[in-house]
């Protein structure tokens, strides 16, 4: 899904841009690191600490994916300098929030649920419970 998504993007971006210079094989490269970037990401850092969602529909999780996003991109342009237009730092932030796009949408979707369904119907974080639950009374007091 951020390789199909990263492609439009940049056609669309291509096509809007004025000295459009980016190649069709640099577009497919980047493609290719922003959705393993969030592929890697999602597998690693899938852990229930990372998950707890404080905001609704949105973890801690699925906002580093953007900043492994961004990095992974640098280190391409790094070893690819052709990469490195006039329009590279619009190209790598659009890229970057595509991956938080992406990102969140696709945990959406997996649970078969709408954006609107979910912030209703979200559970409370660790802090939200303990704080409905009250104050609670120690047992030797």
């Amino acid at each position: 899904m951020g390789s199909i998504a990263s492609l439009i993007a940049l056609w669309l971006q291509s096509r809007s841009a004025k000295d459009a210079t980016l190649r069709p094989v640099d577009a497919v490269l980047m493609a290719i690191v922003v959705s393993i970037s969030i592929l890697l990401y999602r597998e690693a850092g899938n852990t229930p600490a990372l998950n707890d969602d404080p905001i609704p529909v949105v973890s801690p999780n699925d906002v580093l994916c953007p900043v492994v996003t961004y990095v992974c991109l640098g280190i391409l342009a790094g070893f690819r300098p052709l990469i490195r237009e006039p329009d590279w730092p619009r190209i790598r932030a659009l890229l970057t929030l595509l991956s938080l796009v992406v990102n969140v949408a696709y945990i959406i979707c997996s649970a078969g649920v709408t954006p609107v369904e979910a912030i209703r119907t979200r559970k409370a974080t660790r802090s939200e419970a303990a704080a409905a639950r009250g104050p609670t009374q120690l047992p030797w007091l």
